[in-house]
């Protein structure tokens, strides 16, 4: 089962490289296995990044995790991605270079260099009440990339239910 994480955010930034997604142009790509490994992508591509000093957090990310992204203000997490992959791969000085460059691309900043691509977006709607209801978490404002550790089982499940929902109602 894919592990889930709770990523916060601005608006503005969830907007511009979640929903929209970035062009590969602005990515720009040079290091030869990320340049490899971006073509399963679909274009434009959807990005995430995190501080280096949550590292350990971002390492436990895997291809097929989900990331719900909380708007930061609005009390809800408002898109729901899945993981492709996270880059840097290692810690080579040419890998960290590259995604310095691109976290500085994308949000003007080389502060979120550990990128987390992502293989599909989706617009949700989820109260962080409601997340809290069925984790059984007290999360007032979500503060930190996190993952969940409480019934992963009930919000696949909202997951689902609220897919199904949009398609049956076409909303």
């Amino acid at each position: 089962m894919p592990k889930i994480f709770l990523a916060p955010g601005s608006k503005e930034n969830i907007q511009r490289s979640v929903k929209d997604g970035v062009s590969i142009e602005v990515i720009n790509p040079v290091e030869p296995t990320l340049k490899s490994i971006i073509r399963v992508l679909d274009h434009p591509i959807r990005i995430w990044g995190v501080g280096d000093a949550i590292k350990d957090k971002w390492a436990d990310v895997r291809a097929g995790d989900i990331i719900l992204f909380y708007a930061k203000g609005s009390k809800r997490f408002t898109f729901k991605g899945d993981v492709a992959f996270t880059y840097p791969l290692d810690d080579s000085s040419e890998q960290l270079t590259e995604a310095k460059k691109i976290s500085k691309s994308v949000w003007g900043s080389d502060e979120w260099f550990r990128l987390i691509f992502l293989s599909k977006t989706e617009e949700i709607d989820i109260p962080l009440s409601e997340l809290n209801a069925i984790t059984g978490y007290n999360i007032r404002g979500l503060k930190g990339f996190m993952k969940v550790t409480r019934n992963s089982e009930g919000i696949i499940k909202l997951l689902v239910i609220q897919y199904l929902r949009r398609q049956l109602l076409g909303i």
